[in-house]
């Protein structure tokens, strides 16, 4: 070709290109508008169901029971990504939703998982896609699948090598999940011991722990934190067993730490975190009445771990009808000094754990900003708080990207925050 002809076809090459692009944007655009109409023809669908779910004459229980079975239908039928996204609008959008449970919600879509893919389809863990939502309302999914998972094959060397396989495929994005696995194991390791007895073996709080302990203290190769995660996941389940009177157990509320001491001195921390957590027919929702709770509690680590545990279980029913703000008040207002600290870093963990789904962190940034936490000093130590939990939750560009909105005082230690 000469150099003439190349001149005389410029004009058309030129033109070439520029309809390349122009297709190319119109194909983006196009793309765009189809995943926008996808995204709201979705979300009408469950505004559909979930009116569905709102009849008049049907209690708050039906109704939840009602809206789970939509998340259940879609996560046999779709995948678990779909399931979250209709767990995602019912919690934005039916405050009894969150209020009810966020954690035991999600908890209920692991045992789906478990049960209804896993075990009915003979699928293995590489099987799965478990998409990053698994994580919100504090991991519940994991708690439920891989307790059901460790209750069927409850030996410490299997435990460690499914947490391990989690967290080497999903540590980059989900940063707790091995710690996570070690707790909900202790779940299992509890349920397989109770899966042996009959009602004649019924008993103290021994019959149910000892074995299952010693299980999370054979576990091979692990740090002693995640050993501690996985006696308080022995000590969650029989708590909840207390509460409901389930296998001939009853929950002490005058006296509810008693059987913890009773126990192997190394097991108190784990027995006083979880049982703390029960005491909200005591204290209700009110950090200053917590506060006097734990001052018969001697000694100081046990009280301050009590006291901790009581606050973040109040916002897993305050974050999501935005009581929030009357919790915070209250921890600023304790005359103890010394537990102040403790109140706002386990209100805000409360609300990281039972906040909205990938969008847990707002409703914080609020908090750190307000007049009031500036006024009593706590500003710095409400965004360092919210600074560590965030890669708990969040993938590595998404945390940077939240950083971002911080206050440019605390960006960067934000942005170097593990």
């Amino acid at each position: 070709m000469t150099i003439y002809a190349l001149i005389l076809l410029a004009p058309f090459m030129l033109l070439n290109k520029k309809i390349i692009l122009i297709i190319v944007a119109t194909l983006i655009v196009c793309g765009a508008l189809v995943s926008w109409w996808y995204a709201s023809a979705d979300e009408w669908l469950l505004s559909r169901e979930g009116a569905q779910c709102q009849k008049l004459d049907s209690s708050d229980v039906e109704e939840l029971s009602c809206l789970l079975q939509v998340v259940f239908e879609r996560v046999r039928n779709e995948s678990i990504a779909s399931g979250y996204k209709a767990f995602t609008y019912f919690y934005e959008q039916y405050p009894i939703f969150g209020a009810s449970g966020c954690h035991q919600h999600a908890h209920r879509v692991g045992d789906t998982v478990y049960y209804e893919l896993f075990v009915a389809r003979g699928l293995t863990l590489d099987d799965i896609d478990f998409p990053h939502e698994t994580t919100s309302c504090g991991y519940g999914f994991w708690h439920g699948f891989v307790e059901h998972l460790i209750q069927d094959h409850p030996e410490p060397a299997y435990v460690a090598e499914v947490c391990e396989y989690l967290r080497n495929r999903f540590g980059e994005t989900m940063k707790d999940i091995g710690t996570i696995c070690y707790h909900a194991s202790g779940h299992g390791f509890t349920m397989a011991r109770a899966d042996t007895l009959s009602e004649d073996e019924w008993g103290p709080l021994s019959t149910y722990v000892n074995k299952p302990v010693v299980n999370c203290e054979s576990l091979p190769d692990i740090p002693e934190r995640e050993v501690e995660d996985c006696r308080e996941g022995v000590f969650n389940i029989v708590s909840d067993w207390m509460t409901k009177g389930d296998l001939g157990l009853s929950f002490n509320y005058d006296e509810p730490f008693t059987e913890c001491e009773a126990l192997t001195s190394r097991w108190h921390e784990a027995c006083y975190y979880e049982f703390a957590m029960k005491l909200e027919p005591i204290t209700g929702d009110n950090p200053v009445a917590a506060a006097k709770y734990v001052q018969s509690i001697g000694n100081t680590e046990l009280r301050e771990i009590a006291f901790g545990v009581m606050i973040a279980g109040m916002m897993q029913r305050q974050a999501p009808l935005d009581g929030y703000g009357a919790v915070i008040q209250s921890c600023l207002s304790i005359t103890d000094a010394s537990l102040v600290n403790i109140c706002v870093r386990s209100a805000i963990n409360g609300m990281m754990e039972h906040g909205s789904p990938g969008t847990e962190y707002k409703k914080i940034l609020l908090v750190c900003d307000s007049k009031e936490i500036a006024e009593a000093g706590q500003a710095g130590h409400c965004y360092r708080t919210l600074a560590a939990r965030l890669s708990r939750f969040y993938e590595p560009e998404k945390k940077r990207s939240i950083c971002e909105e911080f206050p440019e005082v605390y960006k960067e230690e934000c942005i170097q925050t593990p």
